[in-house]
């Protein structure tokens, strides 16, 4: 069935339950709202780069402006929340595998590269080589082996300690009775030795095991402390003008968190 309309166009707009709009016309570019019975709305047109964003089931969408970076920005950066977009920011956990042994761990605000501590991640190793610069200069300066790990930690010494002393084959170290190279939380706590004198003015390489002492000891405080080679004798250590000998400290620890 045709109809025919007398006029070229219709002047009231139909309305949404006969299947029209209910409106004459909508805003340029906006996205249409449905109103239930009721005429249909449109939002505004928005601005470029702008997204549609929900108001929830009881408002009507609209166009925000994202502040979430809209490019790379810095290399090496990384999205994390703010607590109300995405930004970007640096990351600070190492971006090298940090020391032999280590693994990543919180601190709390990223992850960092730390011994294992106690517990399922087991013991961990660490190996110091002493030149014979630095075995004749080890009272007045000692030699690291472990770092400090940070407030409410400690490093605890597994009971076995292995050296190796490597004679290069032209002279000995001269070293008085009571010298030897000891291993320190710090300087001021002996935990064991680990070269003793004896085999510090011998003529031929050779392994040297050392034990921390059983006998219980009131200690002021180890927290945050570093394990260290130390000559605790207030004279350095001489001799071996070749400079050829060295020693190598390997020891076995865990992280005791307090």
């Amino acid at each position: 069935m045709a109809y025919n309309f007398p006029n070229s166009s219709i002047a009231t707009p139909v309305t949404v339950p006969n299947g029209g709009t209910g409106v004459a016309t909508l805003t340029n570019h906006g996205v249409l709202l449905g109103q239930g019975n009721s005429a249909i709305t449109a939002t505004a047109a928005g601005t470029a780069g702008q997204v549609l964003q929900s108001g929830g089931g009881l408002a009507n969408p609209g166009y925000s402006t994202a502040t979430y970076p809209s490019t790379a920005t810095a290399a090496g950066t990384i999205l994390i929340a703010d607590g109300t977009n995405w930004v970007a920011s640096t990351a600070t956990y190492p971006s090298t595998a940090g020391t032999s042994g280590n693994v990543l761990t919180s601190n709390g605000t990223n992850f960092v590269s730390s011994p294992a501590s106690a517990g399922p991640l087991g013991f961990t190793s660490a190996s110091v080589t002493l030149t014979s610069a630095q075995i004749k200069a080890l009272h007045g300066t000692p030699i690291q082996i472990v770092a400090a790990q940070g407030a409410g930690k400690v490093i605890v010494p597994v009971a076995l300690w292995i050296s190796k002393f490597i004679y290069g084959g032209t002279n000995v170290f001269v070293a008085a009775a009571g010298q030897a190279i000891k291993i320190y939380y710090g300087t001021s706590t002996a935990i064991a030795t680990t070269t003793s004198n004896a085999v510090l003015v011998s003529s031929t390489s050779t392994y040297n095991t050392a034990s921390p002492s059983a006998e219980q000891t009131i200690i002021t405080n180890l927290e945050n402390i570093a394990v260290n080679a130390f000559n605790d004798v207030a004279t350095e250590i001489t001799g071996n003008a070749a400079n050829d000998n060295s020693i190598k400290i390997t020891m076995l620890y865990y992280v005791v968190l307090l």
